[in-house]
Order: structure tokens, then C-alpha cells, then sequence
């Protein structure tokens, strides 16, 4: 009987601490706040045997036009309600909704114009974060957009 309790105390004791470590652990959503300065841009395209040269009929550019959206030098202001305050080069700005998504690598950006952006969050830290954009499969590619922490 006594065993019976030392193993129920080493469990609650076990579970307390794990439940403090992930409560007070900060994930994506916690380091994300702030404001953060785009950086650059970079295009990656895998090499795919027998697709040099491919070219995109204007249906597949339509499609892949469709539901991108260009930043350009913008500062993203993510505050801890869920908003997002785009801030751009001209001095005109744009308030989203943001939102962290699966196992805490996607972040979520809802426009108000209806349109949903899905960036993977490859890295985040207290200096530097790191999203890509996954075109479809028929252009094969990941834009990867640098951002600093302000």
C-alpha cells in the first residue's frame, strides 16, 4: 500500500512539472509577438529531371496569382490578441488576424478581404525568424521571406 502512494505522488509530482514546463515554456506563439522587420527574399527551386525549359500556361499562372500576395519591405506588428499590423515602406498599413496552427509550425494570416495566407515557420528565436511560402507542386518551389526582430 505504501508503494501505491510513492508511485502517486511520483506521478503527480511528474505531471506538475511537465504541465509548468509547457505553461510557462514559451512556443512560436509567445516569440512570435512583437514587431519583426522583413529582411530578403529567397526563391528556392528544386532541380527536377526533365523540367528545364517547363513553362506555365495561363490557367496554372491564374491559379498561382490568385492567392499570392507580394510584401515588400514591411514591417509585421504581431500583438498578443490575434492582430497583425502590416506596416509598409509607404507609410500605409493593414491589420489582419493571425494565427498559430498544427503542432505550432503554421502561421495562419487572414486578410480582410476574405484571403488566408499559410506561411511554415521554419525557425523562430529571439533574433531572427524564418517563414516559407510553398507554391503548388506544379511550380515546385519555396519562397523563404527573412525577418529581424525589432
Amino acid at each position: 500500500m505504501r508503494f501505491i502512494f510513492i508511485g502517486i505522488g511520483v506521478l503527480l509530482t511528474a505531471l506538475s512539472v511537465s504541465a509548468w514546463a509547457v505553461l510557462t515554456g514559451q512556443g512560436p506563439r509567445g516569440k512570435i509577438n512583437g514587431t519583426w522587420k522583413e529582411i530578403t527574399w529567397k526563391y528556392e527551386k528544386p532541380e527536377v529531371a526533365g523540367l528545364a525549359g517547363l513553362t506555365v500556361d495561363f490557367d496554372q499562372k491564374k491559379e498561382i496569382c490568385g492567392n499570392l500576395i507580394i510584401h515588400e519591405a514591411e514591417s509585421w506588428i504581431f500583438h498578443s490578441n490575434g492582430t497583425l499590423t502590416m506596416s509598409k515602406k509607404d507609410g500605409s498599413t493593414e491589420e489582419l488576424f493571425w494565427n498559430i496552427k498544427g503542432r505550432g509550425h503554421v502561421l495562419e494570416l487572414k486578410h480582410s478581404s476574405g484571403k488566408t495566407e499559410d506561411y511554415v515557420i521554419q525557425e523562430i528565436n529571439d533574433k531572427q525568424m524564418e517563414l516559407h511560402f510553398s507554391f503548388d507542386l506544379q511550380v515546385r518551389g519555396i519562397v523563404k521571406m527573412i525577418f529581424n526582430k525589432v
